[in-house]
């Protein structure tokens, strides 16, 4: 969703050229290949082999700023990109910002899905040798990550905190840029028991941490509520007598029908604002953490429902389903709507054509 938000920005304005890795098929792809756009190949969950890959995944949970090292030696610029504005997709892609330079490339935005470094602070806040070590890597991502950063020209920074983080942090040219999303129409499933879910890849950290909490809460044991899972590697999911996994689903219609509130128990800061936006514009109550609601301003978190992990209960989610606010749609869609993220993404790269 949030290639597709800068690559419509990235038309809309014409001239900026935009570049990914796609590592679904270790290659680079620029904006005129759009194949992988919508469901590439899923890549397999990172797990149990023993390698040291595996290790270091275990040890830092959150994505690895050393993931983007692949495609930094497969990168090679040419005469295409001289006097262009270049999109780097992912901070991860931020160290190849020397070579653009030196290949004539005008001006460089790299796009911060995620301020990678906070993710693993975010790990971090754990007692004992693990914590302390996590934190002296997160602390390490921190200086290299901003170090790269500050080699841009413009940051489309997709968080509202990790905005905030950099600005402080003394780079100025951080812009919030929401992710696009569609809204979705679902419809409300019968009243009891309460249905409440969560979407998306679960072979990525975060939704894998998240979707764990869920089966291990008090919202997984009462009789009065259901879960609901879906999307890639969903199905690999332990199956409880109170909660159902769809698996893989074609179109996230056939989930948000299922559910009442759309609980989304954020850990760190890798991931996992897109969920928010996509329940609240399909209609959906959202309950997530305060570390979730901080990927959004003031304006819009109002919408959310927010509570603490150890408060995720029942009552919480019949709350959240009193209090939701339909208006919540509208004033996301203004904002976080895919015409009115990439109006704002467009406007970045015009800032900076």
């Amino acid at each position: 969703m949030r290639l597709r938000t800068a690559l419509e920005a990235s038309r809309c304005v014409g001239e900026p050229l935009l570049v990914w890795w796609d590592a679904a098929t270790n290659k680079w792809v620029r904006e005129g290949d759009v194949s992988i756009v919508g469901q590439p190949p899923p890549r397999p969950a990172l797990r149990g082999s023993g390698s040291s890959r595996s290790f270091k995944r275990a040890l830092f949970p959150s994505t690895l700023f050393e993931s983007g090292r692949r495609a930094i030696r497969a990168f090679s610029s040419d005469s295409v990109l001289r006097d262009t504005t270049v999109v780097l997709h992912t901070s991860y892609l931020s160290p190849i910002s020397k070579s653009l330079r030196e290949s004539g490339v005008r001006r460089i935005i790299v796009d911060v899905y995620d301020f990678v470094a906070y993710a693993h602070l975010d790990d971090a806040e754990h007692n004992g040798a693990l914590g302390m070590l996590r934190k002296a890597y997160g602390t390490s991502v921190r200086h290299r990550e901003l170090g790269y950063l500050a080699q841009a020209d413009g940051l489309a920074v997709a968080g509202w905190r990790d905005t905030q983080l950099l600005a402080t942090a003394g780079l100025t040219q951080a812009t919030w840029v929401p992710t696009g999303i569609q809204p979705l129409e679902s419809s409300v499933p019968s009243a009891s028991p309460i249905c409440v879910g969560l979407i998306g890849n679960f072979a990525h950290s975060a939704t894998a941490a998240a979707s764990s909490l869920l089966l291990g809460s008090e919202l997984a044991s009462s009789p009065d509520c259901r879960l609901i899972f879906a999307g890639l590697h969903s199905d690999s999911l332990v199956r409880d007598v109170n909660a159902t996994v769809l698996g893989p689903v074609a179109d996230a219609r056939s989930f948000y029908d299922e559910i009442h509130v759309l609980v989304v128990p954020v850990q760190n800061s890798s991931g996992m604002k897109c969920k928010l936006a996509e329940g609240v514009l399909a209609r959906k109550a959202v309950l997530t953490t305060p570390r979730g609601a901080a990927g959004y301003p003031p304006s819009l978190r109002k919408y959310l429902e927010v509570a603490p992990l150890d408060e995720m209960s029942v009552a919480t989610v019949r709350h959240a389903m009193e209090s939701h606010d339909p208006e919540g749609r509208e004033v996301f869609e203004a904002t976080c709507g895919l015409p009115a993220a990439a109006d704002s993404y467009g406007s970045l790269l015009q800032a900076y054509g």
